[in-house]
């Protein structure tokens, strides 16, 4: 996990700049938040980054910028209701929520999402999720 951002100032920008993209109307989700697409500057501060996944949220239902058909997303971070569903489900500023808590459990303990699973394989993980295993984490 990048060092420094145990500071809650410091992990509040992440959340600030998860907030800002939420703020938009219409709405920017991520779709793709993980520790490696949250940069650390010299100071030690976050910036989000690889919007490759993002998409904009025009009305209910329609969906804008996007550059993938299906949520591709890192397994470890995806919101249940992505891997759980039978048919293809658009992340959400809730499942970027979802993920930022996963973030938290990286940034703040320092372990990973799912750090109690041996095999860390993304089917292991979409198994743990879809049977409702919380990302649980080592004691």
């Amino acid at each position: 996990a990048p060092l420094g951002l145990t500071s809650p100032a410091k992990w509040r920008g992440v959340l600030n700049g998860v907030g800002y993209l939420h703020q938009h109307e219409p709405p920017i989700v991520h779709g793709d938040l993980k520790p490696g697409n949250v940069l650390i500057n010299d100071q030690g501060w976050p910036t989000i980054c690889d919007f490759g996944l993002a998409q904009i949220f025009l009305e209910e239902g329609a969906i804008g910028m996007t550059t993938t058909s299906e949520h591709t997303g890192t397994a470890r971070y995806l919101a249940p209701e992505l891997v759980s569903s039978d048919h293809n489900v658009p992340p959400t500023k809730e499942s970027d929520m979802y993920a930022v808590g996963c973030l938290g459990l990286e940034f703040i303990y320092l372990q990973k999402a799912y750090s109690n699973r041996i095999n860390n394989l993304r089917g292991q993980i979409f198994r743990d999720i879809r049977a409702g295993v919380p990302p649980a984490i080592e004691p």
